[in-house]
This record gives structure tokens, sequence and C-alpha cells, in this order.
């Protein structure tokens, strides 16, 4: 009996005590286990493009000047001498990899001295291209001036005014993002659809990619402003213009002391250059470099001309021209620089129809030229040293 009592009271203190704890859990929430951890975000630091022309101590070259050998007086050319400029190196004073291309230009004053100092370029060339990693620069360059022997009385007291070196740099398509390394491939280029769209950027300059083919219209050209710095990338399309009678014969006009560059950098190299008279047309002290892409000139032009030097200067690197006369250097100013044409690689094809004016030729000279062959093909032939089988002086 007294057992039972006991066993009674124990059930009763229970239930009471597990009353009491679900009354105090009314109210309440339950948590998990939790932790936390915090890291410091990584430091985002933008590239820096620098691109500087130096001389042998890195030091910055705002002027570079022509030297004596024993370093001292003051430079005066005569018949016979001959200068050098200081060594100058072009570096690359940032820290992203970096591609450029140098713009020798700027003989001014009395041009007339030009007719009897030659100049030469040690390094470099002008148009070279090429690429930098940070902190690299290029071997040595300089500039040499050698006055002919025979230059009489009439050059006394003139001057020149110097070589005016520019370089051009953009971002190298080598540096990677999570992805791949082509997110800067066309670094610092514009784009461009339409006529609109190619006119202003060629004002601009710089270096420009063809995103559509392009027509001009009737009567227009494509002009590069004078004393500026074009790349025009025909990325497989096509630029055309048509006839546009006087003054607008060809399709790509390069203006006085500018320099223009054509590549292409589409994998089958199918960019073209249509015109139905001239194709580039280089006016006085100008520079036109052809890395790639093809120059195609056919049609109702009494000239089918690739490209016109009047006075102007011409390297060609790669590409095809075909036209009726690929090359035409032609001494127009008595008082410019010659013409000059340096084709190192490429493809010249003479199209065999015969105009009126002339039979169609790779090379055609009027006047004055400095021509020189280092290589390429022609229709097809590979070049010899008889370069003269490429040439046709049509006066002198």
């Amino acid at each position: 009996m007294n057992n039972k009592k006991t066993t009674k009271r124990a059930l009763i203190s229970s239930l009471l005590s597990l009353v009491l704890c679900m009354s105090m859990l009314i109210g309440t929430t339950f948590a998990w286990f939790t932790d936390s951890v915090t890291s410091a975000t990584n430091t985002i630091t933008a590239g820096n493009l620098d691109i500087a022309i130096v001389d042998a101590n890195d030091e910055d070259l705002s002027t570079i000047s022509f030297v004596k050998a024993n370093g001292e007086g003051t430079i005066l050319w005569e018949p016979g001498c001959t200068y050098k400029t200081q060594e100058f190196y072009i570096k690359n004073n940032g820290n992203l990899d970096l591609k450029y291309e140098v713009v020798i230009s700027g003989l001014t004053g009395d041009t007339d001295l030009l007719n009897v100092i030659d100049f030469t370029f040690s390094g470099i060339e002008n148009g070279a291209k090429g690429t930098l990693k940070a902190g690299a620069k290029t071997n040595a360059i300089t500039i040499s001036g050698h006055m002919d022997e025979d230059a009489g009385n009439d050059y006394m007291n003139k001057s020149l005014e110097g070589v005016s070196i520019t370089v051009n740099a953009t971002q190298l398509a080598s540096e990677y993002d999570s992805i791949d390394n082509q997110y800067d491939k066309f670094a610092s280029y514009t784009e461009v659809s339409t006529e609109a769209e190619l006119r202003d950027a060629l004002a601009k300059g710089g270096d420009i990619v063809l995103a559509a083919d392009i027509t001009a219209a009737d009567n227009e050209r494509f002009d590069i402003p004078a004393s500026t710095a074009t790349l025009l990338d025909l990325n497989g399309y096509t630029l055309t213009s048509n006839d546009g009678g006087q003054g607008h014969w060809m399709a790509i006009y390069v203006s006085d002391n500018a320099h223009f560059t054509l590549e292409d950098s589409s994998a089958d190299k199918t960019g073209k250059l249509v015109s139905s008279c001239y194709g580039v047309y280089v006016k006085q002290n100008a520079t036109f470099v052809m890395n790639s892409g093809n120059i195609i000139v056919r049609g109702n032009g009494d000239y089918d001309h690739g490209v016109t030097l009047f006075n102007g200067n011409f390297v060609m690197n790669g590409g095809t021209i075909t036209a009726s006369v690929g090359v035409y250097a032609y001494d127009y100013y008595a008082d410019a620089q010659d013409p000059t044409v340096v084709i190192n690689d490429g493809n010249l094809i003479k199209e065999k129809e015969t105009k009126d004016n002339y039979e169609p030729e790779y090379i055609m000279q009027e006047g004055s030229a400095n021509i020189t062959i280092n290589g390429g093909t022609f229709d097809g032939v590979a070049f010899n040293e008889n370069g003269d089988d490429y040439i046709v002086v049509v006066s002198e």
C-alpha cells in the first residue's frame, strides 16, 4: 500500500515537471550551430600602357639631336659630311605588353636640302611594327644624314627643322582573363559598319577595323587627313569606291605627311579594297604601308593604278595588288622629296588589258624615284635579282 502511494506521488511529480518544462519552452526559438569568416577582397589594379622614347640611360627624350664625333661645336651641314643622331630606344614603361608602330615624318624648312641630303635609319624603318613586353625596349636606333659632295652654293644658309618620330602603341592580346587572352584582340580599335562611321573614324585617325562591307557614295572617296596616323584592318570585308570623277578618282586619298597602314586580320585574308580608277593615292611626304589585304582596281578609269605616289612613299610587306599598273611613282613636285617604293613581300598582278595611255606594268616610274625590290612575287613568279624586269621608266 505504501509502495503504491510512493509510485503515484513519483508519477504526479514527473508529470508536473514535464508540464513545467513545456510551459517554459512556449515563446522561445531553437538555434542551429553557426559560424562565420571574412576574407579581405583582392585589390583591383588597372593596367598601365606607357610607351616612351628614351636614351641609353632610360631617360625620356623630347628632342633627338645630331652629334659630332668629338662631341663639340655646332652642327653645320656641308658637302660630303655625314651626321648621326644620338642612339635612342623605344621603351615600354608600363605593365601591359603592347604592340607599336613607328611613324617618321616632319622634315620641314627649306625642302631644297632634301635633294642633297640622304637620310637613312638604323635599327628601324618608317612604318615598322613590333611588340614589347612590359619593361622591355628595342635595340638602339639612329638616324644618319649624308650631304651630297656635289652640293653647290645654292644650298648655303638653308635649314631643315629635323625629324618627327611618333610611336603609336596599343595593348597586345597577351594578357589572360579568366577565359582566354583574346578579350583585348581589338584593343583601341574603332569598329565601323557604315560609311558614316568609317568617315568619322578616319577623321580622328588611329586603328580602325571593318565589321561589314562598306561602299562609298558615288563621286566620293575616303580621306586620310594630313599629318595623321591611321591603320585600317579590312577584317575579311570589302571597302569599295566607285569612280568619283575629277579629284575623286581614288578609293583612299592619303594627304600630305599622313601615315596610312592597310592590313587584313581575317584568317583567310579575303579583305579587299576595290576601286574603278586609283586604289590608294599618296601625296607628298605621306607614307602608305601595306601589310596584307587585297587592292583590286578594275573599271572605267583612264588610269587603273593600284597605288599612286605623288612624291609619297610606299612600303609593301604583304598582300596582293591587282591592277593595270600595280604601283605608279610620280615625281610631281619639283621641290619635294622623290617618291619611294620598297617591295619586301606580297604579290603584284598585272592586268592584261591595255589602256590607251600605257601598257600594263608592275611598277611605273615617271621622273626621279627611289625603287627597291627585296622580295615578293610578280604574277606569282618570285622576285629575282634582275629587278629592272619589273620597272618601266616613262620619263626622266
